[in-house]
């Protein structure tokens, strides 16, 4: 073969290499985006799941408190009621 076909063949070969090369890159980076956001996506999901879990433990701690309050007052006033019958 005459030395300018080797180069005209090598340099198609290295063009081709590098297209490929670019584009399997391209292939894989694709691929990667849509693995990430895939991921956030799930830890988004877990993320709201587990602020409206801890939103409803906060709703029943509050609950769970004010009807604490709610019966020390009451047996306070109860007291308070028995302390001032037994004054009279």
């Amino acid at each position: 073969m005459d030395t300018p076909v080797v180069v005209a063949i090598a340099a198609v070969a290295a063009g081709v290499g590098v297209l490929l090369g670019a584009l399997m890159r391209q292939m894989f980076a694709s691929q990667a985006i849509k693995a990430a956001r895939s991921e956030s996506r799930r830890i988004e999901a877990e993320g709201a799941a587990r602020r409206a879990e801890l939103i409803g433990e906060g709703r029943q701690e509050k609950l769970k408190l004010l009807e604490e309050s709610e019966d020390q007052a009451r047996t306070k006033r109860n007291a308070s009621a028995a302390d001032q019958h037994d004054f009279r």
